[in-house]
């Protein structure tokens, strides 16, 4: 202990054989090491490969999901342009690009442009007045070019022309039609959100206000009787209020708005 003592005070140093003479001296006042316990699998920490200082670190590249995830996969079914798909070719053939969806949505759009811009006379046939001059038919081919991102319900004629269908859409008592002379069958399409539609049987049109055209529901008042406008008020549960034309045109004008969103 003297040596120890001489070490620290006077900085005098130990010999192998001092040091040795220590540990046996302070043998019995030291605590032994507690026994080595190994950690379950689950807690073991995975060993960090050695790194050089000039070598650069490699990072893990992303790799994509195998297909679109369960909300994106609603999301595309009940799109607008991908209903009225099912509608046509079927849910059969629909599953077949359950994983590629926008690029089959792209395919599709190319070719029914390459269609109407060889038969671009067919869209003089169908009830959509806007798309039967040079402009409107212009406007619709570059609808049909745009990347998906979201629904465009003006391409649902161009569809409509192509499958040779009609499609109604219905929304509370309401309708939107797309015909087309020569159809073969008629899609109905319940509108849920603006962007989700789902498919449902036949229904009685006759019950329900017919709308003009997405851009402008109903006509010029000018256009209508005062029994005409109160028979839609009554098809959708609308006070009548005053009962004067105007007043009448212009609560239905807002009731449909609410209605569609446009």
């Amino acid at each position: 202990m003297t040596e120890i003592l001489n070490c620290f005070f006077l900085e005098t140093p130990l010999g192998y054989e001092s040091i040795q003479q220590i540990s046996l001296e302070l043998a019995p006042f030291m605590k032994p090491p507690p026994p080595f316990v190994p950690l379950p699998p689950t807690q073991q920490q995975p060993s960090t490969p050695h790194v050089s200082p000039t070598q650069p670190l490699k990072s893990t590249p992303h790799v994509p999901s195998n297909g679109p995830t369960p909300k994106q996969h609603i999301d595309f079914c009940h799109s607008l342009f991908w209903s009225v798909f099912i509608f046509h070719y079927g849910q059969t053939v629909y599953d077949l690009y359950i994983q590629r969806f926008a690029n089959r949505e792209l395919e599709e759009r190319q070719l029914i442009l390459e269609y109407l811009q060889k038969n671009s006379v067919l869209l003089k046939e169908t009830n959509q007045k806007n798309v039967k001059s040079k402009r409107g038919l212009q406007v619709l081919l570059s609808a049909l070019m745009i990347a998906p991102i979201q629904d465009q319900i003006q391409i649902v004629i161009a569809q409509c022309v192509y499958y040779k269908i009609n499609v109604i859409l219905c929304k509370d008592n309401t309708y939107l039609a797309f015909t087309t002379t020569g159809a073969t069958q008629t899609c109905y399409l319940r509108r849920m959100r603006s962007t989700q539609y789902i498919s449902i049987e036949k229904v009685a049109l006759d019950t329900m206000v017919a709308l003009n055209h997405f851009e402008k529901p109903l006509l010029a008042c000018s256009h209508y009787t005062v029994y005409d406008l109160i028979q839609m008020c009554d098809k959708l549960g609308l006070s009548k209020g005053t009962g004067l034309k105007q007043d009448l045109y212009e609560n239905l004008c807002i009731k449909i708005g609410e209605i569609w969103d446009f």
